[in-house]
Order: structure tokens, then C-alpha cells, then sequence
């Protein structure tokens, strides 16, 4: 297993600014995810399940949120999961994507219907990724 290089962490930036915003992201934010990268995760560049997670998912972004699911459960300090979490504070501190995480106000019935309708759709996530985990961790 080699490490990720430059164009693989753009594309994983790019998949995983779309799976939190619900739009593309510019390229130009890619340079600082890329350079966090290079900082953050240098040290972990042994291979282990974490590691063949991330790729899996660069090579099947459509997994993104179902692993992201079952990864959340089960192992919230998971290397994707850190990933994610980088993401989402580069783009906290975009003006251009700070509506994205500023809350909206809603009346009670659409709070109720909204907790109800995550909270189902959390459920049926969870247990695809569930699904797909085995096949992520035995991809290499």
C-alpha cells in the first residue's frame, strides 16, 4: 500500500465537501485540506483498516456516508472520520459555505418532522454501512 497522493487527497477533499455541504466545492480549498493533511496525518501512514477505508471510499464515493455512519457508532475517532471533521472546519471558516452550518429557524412541526425523518434516515444509513464496512475493510 503506498501513500495517498496529492490528486487523491483533492478528489477525498472534494467528495467529502460535497457529502457535508450537498454542493461542489471550489477547488481552491483543496490546497489547504491537502496541506492539513500532509500536517495532521503524516504519522499515520501504516497500513491498517483505517487506512484501506479512506481509499475504499476515494474509489467509491457513493460509500461516503454509509461508512461515515457506521463509523460514527462504532469508532468516532476512525481516520475518516477525523477527515471529515478537518473538512468540516475548513468550511466553517469559508464565508462562502458558513450558511451551510449556521442553524435556520423552523417551526415546532417541521423540528418534530425533521428530528423524525434524520433520525430514520440515520437508521437506514447505519445499517448499509454496516453492510459495506466488511467489504471496505477487505477491499485491499
Amino acid at each position: 500500500m503506498t501513500t495517498a497522493s496529492e490528486e487523491e487527497i483533492r478528489q477525498e477533499c472534494l467528495a467529502i465537501g460535497e457529502y457535508l455541504t450537498g454542493r461542489p466545492i471550489p477547488k481552491a480549498l483543496c490546497k489547504r485540506y491537502v496541506d492539513a493533511n500532509g500536517i495532521l496525518f503524516a504519522a499515520d501512514k501504516e497500513i491498517s483498516a483505517e487506512r484501506v477505508i479512506v481509499q475504499f471510499v476515494r474509489r467509491h464515493t457513493w460509500t461516503l456516508p454509509y461508512l461515515d455512519a457506521r463509523l460514527g457508532l462504532f469508532q468516532p475517532d476512525s481516520l475518516l472520520r477525523r477527515k471529515i471533521l478537518l473538512m468540516t472546519a475548513i468550511l466553517e471558516t469559508t464565508p462562502e459555505f458558513t450558511d451551510a452550518f449556521l442553524p435556520e429557524r423552523v417551526s415546532r412541526h417541521r423540528l418534530l418532522l425533521s428530528v423524525v425523518g434524520y433520525g430514520i434516515l440515520s437508521v437506514v444509513k447505519l445499517i448499509i454501512g454496516m453492510a459495506l464496512y466488511p467489504l471496505a475493510v477487505y477491499s485491499k
